[in-house]
Formats: C-alpha cells, sequence, structure tokens
C-alpha cells in the first residue's frame, strides 16, 4: 500500500507493506482483550476499549486479505483547494 501527501510544505510518499496492516489488526484484538480483562479506571482507556468495541477486527483484517489481489487499485485520491493531495493506493 502506498500513502502519498502532498502539501505546500510537505511531498510525503510512505510505503506501507500489507504485513504491518494485518499485524496492526491483530494487535489491536490482542489490546482490546488485554483492556477488557484489566481495571480501567482511566477515562482515555475506557474510550479507546468503546472505540475498539465498535469496530469488527476480523471483517477489517478479511477486506485487507481481499486487498491484496488488487495492486494499483486507488482507494483514496483527494485534491484540496489549497493544492493539498492525498492518495491512497493498493
Amino acid at each position: 500500500m502506498k500513502v502519498v501527501i502532498r502539501n505546500k510544505s510537505i511531498n510525503l510518499s510512505i510505503p506501507v507493506p500489507m504485513f504491518i496492516l494485518t499485524s496492526g489488526v491483530r494487535l489491536t484484538k490482542f489490546i482490546q482483550k488485554c483492556l477488557n480483562n484489566s481495571n480501567m479506571k482511566d477515562e482515555s482507556a475506557q474510550k479507546a476499549n468503546e472505540i475498539l468495541n465498535a469496530l469488527d477486527m476480523d471483517m477489517i483484517a478479511y477486506a485487507l486479505k481481499e486487498l491484496k489481489g488488487y495492486k494499483g487499485l486507488t482507494l483514496v485520491e483527494v485534491e484540496g483547494k489549497d493544492g493539498s493531495y492525498v492518495l491512497v493506493k493498493v
């Protein structure tokens, strides 16, 4: 996956391997289990747990697996009036 960000002051291109994304999803599932098992007294930990509970990590992992077959597919391409540009490509 490739992320391109262009602005007046920034011209950034970030290649992101798919295994890092899938590993991140798996790690998020582990963090969610740890948050559920711990005593959450911190308000930010409770909010993070609510957000993670709202996401279906298995579906996200499946979607990432399916995206591997569509190399070169443009997911997001946005250009602002101020000249800023964002591109996310598989």
